[in-house]
């Protein structure tokens, strides 16, 4: 690799070529839940609610470029001409922001009839 990155004008004193992804997450989640019942005689009652959720997340990737120290992490970052010169074949360096939004609204409705005091039948609707 050394020798096809100095034909390339790469210094061989900046070798070998290592990199550093960094990342970092957040979330939130934001939610409200309401039902109300009737009841409409003493055996058949009527429920619905609905509930509303928010999931806000971002993400930051981080990705750096310089000259490998050790075979497993240690890296001494380039300046920024030579990380650019070093995107030329691994991609650009920097930061990778990412941020989504997902909203859902669920709706539900049943209905419930007393057939005898230890028998009842329902229907749910989700």
């Amino acid at each position: 690799m050394s020798p096809l990155l100095a034909e390339f004008g790469f210094p061989a004193e900046f070798l070998p070529i290592g990199y550093d992804v960094g990342y970092g997450q957040r979330e939130s989640v934001e939610s409200v839940f309401g039902s109300l019942r009737w009841n409409i005689t003493d055996q058949l009652r009527i429920n619905t609610g609905v509930r509303a959720t928010a999931d806000h997340k971002s993400f930051e990737g981080v990705i750096g470029y310089g000259k490998g120290t050790d075979t497993y992490g240690g890296l001494i970052p380039y300046p920024a001409a030579l990380a650019n010169a070093a995107s030329v074949f691994l991609g650009p360096p920097g930061s990778y922001p990412y941020t989504r939004t997902d909203k859902a609204l669920m709706p539900s409705a049943g209905i419930q009839y007393q057939i005898a005091p230890q028998a009842m039948s329902y229907f749910h609707l989700q």
